[in-house]
């Protein structure tokens, strides 16, 4: 059962996929790694100015950087008159209105910024990861973005985080932890903090190290960066092998729950994102 090609076999309904690489002792070694104490002690001092105004011109970035071209859908707003060419594509559509996507671009950019100044290096993870590759900027059906911190840098983050005026950091001990606009609580940024070895990186939230995050650091490090809504923005080395170890690529999976409402959605659909072409442009597909 050690061994891995044996243990997957045996384990295959129940073992995650993104473990199937990663030896048994090292997973038992990861989730059993402890959390930082005392992560919610910490006091805002003095509240500072965003660094980036929602109005900024740079908001949406260099839009040359974007192979895009205009497609029917690009919001909620869009979709609304929209014929389909199947019921189950209804799944697909935007979760997010247009402003709601302007205020999640414009919540990344001011953590970018942030870490930026405190010289705290962050990459896009999971679904954020892939939408930037896949399509350039957020999948269109998801409505939060990820990203993952090293976490001896958590202090750093804290306090370059939690003093932001008109945001708002959740801060949680499992190291998941939340930003978003201080009246507001939809949409926001996912914060995973990641712990590491000599070979691996992964997230100390276990249902997040389950679902996508156990990385080799030959796959992540030294980082690259990609295009993500006309930004430049910072993602694994081989960010490509990374998510097609992580995510069926070529398929698109329909959202489980939507964050707006916090409501788990009872039908799923996973389909050949060549079927969604009509709707949205991906990259680099197989199928």
């Amino acid at each position: 059962m050690l061994i891995p090609p044996v243990r997957n076999l045996i384990l295959y309904p129940w073992w995650p996929r993104i473990w199937r690489e990663v030896s048994t002792i090292d997973i038992i070694v990861m989730t059993r790694r402890e959390f930082p104490p005392n992560v919610t002690a910490l006091q805002c001092v003095k509240r500072v100015p965003p660094i980036v105004e929602r109005d900024d011109k740079r908001l949406f970035g260099d839009m040359r950087f974007l192979k895009k071209p205009a497609f029917p859908v690009t919001s909620m707003e869009s979709a609304k008159s929209l014929k389909l060419n199947h019921p189950d594509h209804k799944l697909f559509l935007p979760a997010m209105s247009k402003e709601e996507s302007k205020d999640l671009l414009h919540t990344y950019l001011v953590i970018a910024e942030a870490l930026q100044k405190v010289n705290v290096e962050h990459f896009l993870e999971g679904g954020s990861m892939l939408g930037s590759l896949r399509h350039q900027g957020f999948i269109p059906w998801d409505d939060d973005l990820d990203i993952a911190i090293n976490v001896k840098d958590w202090v750093k983050v804290r306090e370059a985080l939690s003093c932001i005026e008109g945001f708002h950091l959740r801060v949680q001990p499992n190291m998941h932890w939340a930003f978003r606009r201080q009246r507001y609580r939809f949409p926001y940024i996912d914060i995973f903090f990641y712990a590491e070895d000599e070979t691996h990186i992964w997230a100390l939230a276990y249902y997040i190290m389950r679902m996508t995050f156990v990385l080799s650091k030959k796959d992540v490090f030294p980082l690259t960066t990609g295009f993500f809504e006309g930004h430049l923005v910072p993602l694994p080395r081989y960010a490509d092998r990374v998510a097609r170890k992580v995510f069926e690529y070529d398929y698109c999976l329909s959202p489980d729950a939507h964050h707006r409402d916090h409501v788990e959605l009872p039908v799923r659909k996973n389909v050949p994102c060549s079927e969604l072409s009509y709707l949205y442009q991906s990259f680099n597909l197989k199928v």
